[in-house]
């Protein structure tokens, strides 16, 4: 990517900002553009970190600054193809018992979300997320290699009842929801549209346990193509104690995605795509339209589909 160039300064949006003089060129769509006219300059708004016991109602979030610059921190949380950004607009880490509802996140140019390390009981409901640089809501856990019995990721968030659209301007590898190393997560009853890649982009499989139920999902892949709506990997696998409770194992919490309606169109493909490696997954009565079914690769572990 290229930017503040003089010379290329020739289509809606772009900007030149001259450092000696201090004046800032904007190539604007028309004159009423300028009345609203706003620069950012923050990456976060909210930084919630070893906190408990807090909800945050009606609010709009909007106006953050973008993140795919390099001086970013960018890195690649697992065994997934994609790398984050550790941030957001808001931020959680270390928290317990946190929710957010019916709040507005607009115009954020990088992740609105993000729970980084151990998160419990984060609840994200009827918020409405629209016109997004990266990714609606973002997990990244830490482990030790594979070794994440310290559970030191975000467990138990509920993500029920959020609209979540335009999204990934700037970060085509963008989700509503992109996920790595978290566990018992519960995305139920959104309803994801107009985006590059995914709606749901499961990195990897830290202790399993999720559930994916009653979305509407369509109008993804708008910018890619060979995979689906929601896509998985699970190439490297972890130990955890969340298969019982308290045996050491590799063995995931299988992953339940069941009763939602997903429509495969523009690039898309399978209405799941589970690939690389994924395994321990119950992928059972849901409806796909334009879609090839799901994939099953290498010939993981699945319950009914």
């Amino acid at each position: 990517m290229i930017e503040n160039v003089k010379e290329e300064l020739d289509q809606v949006g772009e900007y030149y900002f001259d450092r000696e003089t201090r004046l800032l060129y904007v190539k604007p769509n028309s004159t009423t553009d300028l009345i609203d006219f706003r620069v950012a300059l923050h990456e976060n708004i909210v930084n919630l970190t070893g906190t408990s016991n807090i909800t945050i109602e009606n609010v709009g979030f909007r106006d953050t600054a973008p993140t795919y610059h390099p001086k970013s921190d960018w890195s690649a949380p697992s065994g997934g193809d994609w790398s984050l950004h550790r941030g957001g607009a808001v931020f959680l880490e270390h928290v317990f018992n946190v929710t957010f509802r019916n709040c507005r996140f607009r115009r954020l140019d990088g992740n609105a979300i993000f729970l980084s390390r151990r998160t419990r009981n984060v609840t994200i409901e009827e918020n409405h997320f629209e016109w997004l640089g990266e990714n609606a809501i973002a997990t990244w856990g830490d482990t030790d290699g594979y070794d994440a019995t310290s559970e030191e990721f975000p467990m138990y968030t509920t993500i029920r009842r959020n609209v979540m659209r335009e999204l990934g301007i700037f970060e085509k590898q963008s989700s509503a929801v992109g996920q790595a190393k978290a566990a018992f997560t519960f995305i139920t009853d959104n309803i994801m549209f107009n985006m590059p890649r995914a709606a749901i982009n499961f990195n990897d499989m830290v202790g399993g346990g999720d559930v994916v139920q009653g979305n509407l999902i369509f109008n993804t892949c708008r910018e890619s193509g060979d995979h689906g709506p929601i896509n998985t990997w699970d190439r490297q696998p972890f130990l955890t104690t969340l298969r019982d409770g308290k045996t050491v194992s590799f063995d995931p919490v299988p992953r339940e995605i069941r009763q939602n309606f997903i429509i495969a169109n523009y690039g898309a493909s399978q209405g799941v795509d589970n690939d690389d490696g994924s395994s321990w997954y119950h992928i059972h009565h849901n409806l796909f339209y334009s879609a090839e079914g799901f994939k099953m690769d290498y010939g993981m572990y699945f319950g009914q589909a």
